[in-house]
């Protein structure tokens, strides 16, 4: 039986076996290439991101997005101060940081070191996981 695609912004539920589950994927991966690929890529490009990768496997298929590099988002954000900078420079060499971190490697105390790494997330800069005490940023 050939899939259809529903309609944008509507949800269906698909209960099917194993078999009819490998002709909606594939079905969906013809799709997505077909009409949505050259759009994704058109996003990423006008907000400034690399291009994502498109990977397609037997049972699925998958993009992935990159984030701008840490290098380009550094020189582009101007306004940062030493702390700020600081932590470009750490996430740069760890993949994130917290703010315990933060506050050992400036010495500031932790609601300065919370409020800077706050900013860094509105800026779009970094991203928060995580909440409370397990929180880090990563690079967004």
């Amino acid at each position: 039986m050939p899939m259809t695609i529903p309609p944008e912004g509507q949800t269906v539920e698909w209960k099917r076996s194993p078999g009819e589950w490998k002709e909606i994927v594939e079905t969906c991966a013809a799709f997505a290439t077909a009409t949505g690929a050259r759009r994704i890529i058109d996003d990423c490009l006008a907000a400034g991101l690399p291009e994502p990768e498109f990977e397609t496997h037997p049972d699925y298929f998958r993009v992935i997005f990159r984030p701008k590099p840490l290098e380009e988002l550094h020189a582009a954000v101007l306004a940062l101060n030493e702390r700020q900078q600081q932590v470009l420079d750490f996430v740069k060499q760890h993949g994130r940081i917290t703010t315990a971190d933060l506050q050992r490697l400036s010495n500031a105390p932790s609601r300065t070191a919370r409020r800077d790494l706050q900013q860094l997330v509105k800026m779009g800069i970094l991203r928060k996981r995580g909440q409370t005490r397990d929180a880090c940023y990563e690079p967004n």
